[in-house]
């Protein structure tokens, strides 16, 4: 493992939390996941050929690699941060330091031997595309949009609307892709994180907590932790139950206090959704290829194919 100095030049370029820094104030560099402390992942994006050790949960990795960039501190009042994760990007993309800023790229294939290189299988994203009839289409032969599903960011697909193919939000996915996907159109899809095959990651973060989830994405009640400790989801506390004046029956759930036990308002799925000036947020249901869909924050008056996903006012 490397270690480099502490400059109060260099960014923090984890997703959440701080980098591990050792006891002698250095910033430690790994290259694989048992180099870093047990509530560490190893963050690769290439900062000095390596990564950073941040903080627990892992964010989804892409295959490939991130070139090298050693840190430019004379640039960093200026740099821009196009991504935290590689699933901010799409793919066929990493998530990659470039010495100031963080910026979705093409990955770097790792070497390949035998007699080739290695052929790369394309990537099929959850959900089904949106059905278009293509007798409606003129009979031009308009430009293609994109070639495969890694050529969409986010949930999205590549789809055929008739006559060409084009980057779209599928019509039915799993609970979790659905969920991401609403808040995607509104540009907050770090809010949800999905594993590559649309199920919920057991953990989930905002911007102040972490908490577990079950397999249909409902928080599990006491293990939320602050945003810079891992929540333990085989051993959640034991919550007492809210002394509420009246009986309360919540359509999703109750929302939860810092510790996550439930408390005596009804939560809904448009909490913490922000919305562009003009909308609001409002429930309603989706379709999912697979068992029960919760709702996420669609408008129900825009329609089901529309890509705005909250209600004009």
């Amino acid at each position: 493992m490397l270690v480099i100095p502490l400059h109060l030049g260099v960014l923090n370029l984890c997703p959440r939390g701080e980098p591990f820094i050792s006891p002698v104030g250095v910033v430690e560099t790994c290259s694989a996941k048992d180099q870093c402390p047990s509530d560490y992942w190893c963050h690769q994006v290439g900062f000095s050929s390596s990564g950073l050790c941040c903080p627990l949960p892992t964010r989804t990795v892409h295959s490939g690699s991130c070139p090298a960039a050693i840190p430019l501190l004379d640039r960093a009042s200026s740099c821009r941060f196009d991504c935290r994760a590689d699933d901010d990007c799409s793919f066929s993309e990493k998530c990659c330091y470039d010495g100031c800023g963080m910026h979705c790229k093409e990955t770097t294939p790792s070497a390949s031997g035998g007699d080739g290189e290695d052929k790369k299988q394309p990537v099929v994203k959850p959900g089904v595309c949106p059905y278009f009839d293509e007798r409606q289409c003129s009979g031009k032969s308009p430009f293609n949009q994109c070639g495969s599903d890694e050529d969409c960011t986010g949930v999205q697909k590549c789809c055929s609307d008739g006559c060409t193919k084009k980057c779209l939000y599928p019509e039915s996915n799993s609970a979790c892709m659905q969920a991401k996907g609403a808040l995607q159109m509104i540009g907050q899809s770090s809010g949800i994180q999905c594993r590559p095959d649309g199920s919920f990651e057991e953990v989930q973060c905002d911007a102040d907590y972490c908490w577990c989830v079950n397999q249909f994405g409902v928080e599990v009640e006491g293990t939320r932790t602050s945003d810079d400790i891992a929540p333990n989801c085989r051993a959640p506390r034991k919550c007492p139950l809210p002394l509420c004046t009246h009986d309360i029956s919540c359509k999703f759930g109750m929302k939860k206090d810092s510790n996550g036990c439930d408390t005596c308002e009804c939560s809904s799925p448009c909490d913490g959704v922000i919305c562009p000036d003009t909308s609001v947020c409002v429930p309603a249901p989706v379709e999912c290829v697979a068992g029960p869909c919760p709702e996420v924050n669609v408008s129900t008056s825009i329609g089901k194919n529309s890509n705005s996903r909250c209600n004009g006012k």
